[in-house]
């Protein structure tokens, strides 16, 4: 079957009629320049698995333009998920990220087109979006748990945050949130990582702010959530995850006792890191290398062959005539590829920020001592800035 297209030129003028074939001339049958020019009606007919292997090669950022074209288009949109651009090998990476913006949007940033896009909000009260879990797996974002500032019916405590156990999940080709299982037990500020495609969650707060040591892990696929071995410790401060080498460790923050999950053992082990006793937030992994953004200066640790630490501090270039402006609260350091990402927080005069900075290590300026590091400024969050409350990674 043959198919011809209005493909718009550069400037905005249609260029040349492009034949596209189902044996595949199809990487060039839609490019980010393809919009509502085209003749619907057209294109009406056209069988939906032809469809699906067109819009796999799609930049994600022209999905929107391609809902409005025509109901057949918009169906094959909708049916898309992250395994048929993965075996089209045009899988991409978006920063996703959660401000204090009272609009409670997601916005996700592009790093190969230095592009932010606006997603729908999530449909919740504002108040319920805090201290809550975020990670991706699936081509889907998972919100889990979180705080809310509201008098809970049973206790009565006014100020105090109490935990929520609802989970949604947010597809990106629906453009929909979605409401799944609850978790076992309501938590707030606690562990939450992606293990083997599962979402595992740990510790944290229940309500009143009363630690928890209840572990739990669920299925996508079964939409289930099944009990884990407790932590063998809990303490009350909130905790977080890091994940190395495929292994997730639970931290609290203030304390060196690092709690790692065994899966072949079904426990946690309980380890001493002296490195993580002053974690905060803004914390990343890549390449299995855990950095830490901390007082302006980038922490680096990684683990050699013996399981031994090694512990570097790098100097952040700041921007010129601002010499503090790393020294920030509430922002996200994320890692990205061989990149880390520095994004919004407050300055240190407690200001709202929506800028994007962009750390790169050349390899060949590395040495035994640390690294020097490249800075540059991208785009900053359009709608959103402040503090970032959550932050996740998706592949789609």
């Amino acid at each position: 079957m043959h198919v011809k297209i209005l493909i718009p030129g550069q400037q905005g003028v249609t260029s040349e009629l492009k034949d596209v074939d189902r044996s595949f001339g199809i990487q060039n049958f839609l490019k980010i320049g393809l919009y509502a020019t085209i003749m619907s009606g057209l294109f009406e007919n056209l069988p939906l698995d032809l469809l699906i292997n067109c819009f796999a090669r799609v930049p994600f950022c022209s999905f929107p333009d391609l809902h409005h074209v025509c109901p057949s288009w918009r169906v094959a949109v909708q049916r898309l998920n992250v395994n048929d651009r993965n075996i089209a090998g045009t899988a991409e990476e978006f920063v996703c990220i959660f401000t204090e913006n009272p609009s409670h949007l997601w916005e996700f940033y592009d790093p190969r087109r230095d592009l932010w896009l606006t997603q729908p909000a999530l449909p919740t009260p504002k108040m319920d979006l805090a201290h809550f879990g975020a990670v991706s797996t699936g081509g889907k974002i998972y919100v889990l748990g979180g705080g809310s500032c509201t008098n809970h019916p049973v206790y009565g405590i006014h100020g105090r945050a109490c935990a929520r156990n609802a989970v949604w999940s947010y597809s990106p080709f629906l453009r929909k949130w979605a409401e799944l299982a609850p978790m076992l037990v309501p938590r707030a500020s606690f562990g939450c990582a992606v293990i083997d495609g599962k979402i595992i969650v740990a510790g944290g707060f229940a309500y009143c702010g009363i630690p928890i040591a209840t572990a739990e892990r669920y299925d996508p696929k079964k939409d289930e959530w099944v009990s884990l071995p407790d932590l063998k410790q809990t303490h009350n401060s909130a905790c977080l995850e890091v994940v190395v080498g495929g292994k997730l460790y639970i931290v609290h923050k203030g304390k060196e006792e690092v709690q790692l999950w065994e899966e072949g053992e079904k426990m946690w082990k309980v380890l001493l890191h002296p490195f993580f006793t002053g974690l905060a937030d803004s914390i990343a992994v890549i390449r299995d290398e855990i950095y830490v953004l901390m007082l302006g200066r980038l922490l680096h640790m990684k683990f050699n062959r013996g399981g031994t630490e090694k512990l570097m501090t790098m100097e952040i270039p700041s921007r010129e005539g601002h010499s503090l402006y790393f020294y920030r609260n509430d922002s996200a350091l994320i890692g990205l590829g061989d990149d880390l990402h520095v994004i919004g927080g407050r300055s240190w005069f407690l200001l709202p920020l929506a800028d994007v900075d962009v750390l790169t290590f050349p390899h060949n300026f590395c040495d035994d001592e640390g690294c020097q590091i490249i800075r540059r400024q991208a785009a900053p969050m359009p709608w959103c800035s402040g503090s970032i409350l959550n932050h996740t990674v998706l592949r789609i």
